[in-house]
């Protein structure tokens, strides 16, 4: 690790490096301290999630053999050369502890030319934008960015194919364990996956559906909706229904057509009609274009 990665505002540097999320959090703490271990440092966690992933952590035996963490409140005793941080905020959050360090509004902890800041995690789809923003203003403080593309720093968040067993084994002893897991096998290979993992039934399941457990073997029995809803006024509609598809289609290649009946006068003789993709309202909450006054060349 560098000598010199970030500075509390109360004293000197000290090493910040970025946590990724939860499932991979302990396994970065374990192995960021043991490199603060190994170069005479403390590691202080400066936000307030990796103190509770800390704890069950170091209940389940992933930190035996580590110094416990200080807080960010200590750092401003101990050199800045003797300090470690290890910040949330990898993802780009923009009210985590390293995306407040990175805007200079942190209380406790700030950045100065000279120093770096590790991300040990990947960027996730989505998120690019808001992740390039937080590395140009560690950028411009004159901060050394370093990403997996830089180094060999990524800590993954999967688990290998221990980690599984384990997990699995929790529901071994009820002989089955249904599960939506990422990059599961099927056919021929589940099987093998299911004897190398001890359980005799596994489940790939999906959104929505609902599993009974017991009695008897699982199965999927039933489903339920699932996805996201938005707000259309004071109506909920799913994002990926009819009526987001029909404004999506409008917003490239959509037209929408008003019919005015028009007396001698330039009155509205009967109530207009239109066609297009619009609000999902009710009639009833829709007004009507006939409450409009006619246009000037009407009224002539």
């Amino acid at each position: 690790m560098r000598d010199s990665l970030a500075r509390p505002r109360s004293a000197g540097s000290a090493a910040a490096s970025p946590s990724p999320a939860s499932p991979a959090t302990s396994r970065a703490s374990r192995s960021i301290a043991r490199v603060a271990v190994a170069h005479d440092r403390q590691v202080a966690l400066v936000g307030r999630s990796l103190w509770r992933i800390a704890e069950a952590a170091r209940e389940n035996g992933y930190l035996t053999g580590l110094p416990p963490f200080i807080t960010e409140h200590d750092v401003g005793y101990l050199p800045r050369e003797k300090v470690l941080l290890i910040c949330t905020g990898s993802q780009g959050e923009p009210r985590s502890a390293l995306a407040r360090i990175a805007r200079e509004e942190h209380p406790n902890v700030a950045l100065e030319q000279g120093d770096a800041v590790v991300f040990s995690s990947r960027i996730i789809p989505g998120n690019e934008q808001s992740i390039g923003e937080l590395q140009n203003e560690l950028v411009k403080l004159g901060v050394e960015v370093v990403t997996e593309r830089d180094h060999f720093v990524h800590v993954s968040g999967h688990p290998a194919r221990d980690e599984l067993v384990a997990h699995v084994s929790v529901g071994a002893a009820a002989d089955r364990h249904p599960g939506p897991w990422r990059g599961a096998p099927s056919g021929a290979p589940m099987r093998g996956w299911r004897e190398s993992c001890q359980v005799s039934q596994a489940l790939v399941i999906e959104n929505g559906d609902v599993v009974r457990l017991a009695p008897g073997p699982a199965a999927v029995v039933d489903q339920v909706p699932t996805g996201r809803l938005g707000l259309d006024g004071k109506v909920l509609i799913p994002l990926d229904g009819t009526v987001m598809r029909t404004r999506h289609r409008a917003v490239w290649s959509g037209a929408a057509v008003a019919t005015l009946v028009l007396d001698k006068a330039g009155k509205l003789k009967r109530r207009s009609a239109g066609d297009g993709a619009g609000p999902a309202r009710s009639r009833a909450a829709t007004p009507s274009i006939s409450t409009m006054s006619p246009p000037p060349c009407a009224r002539r």
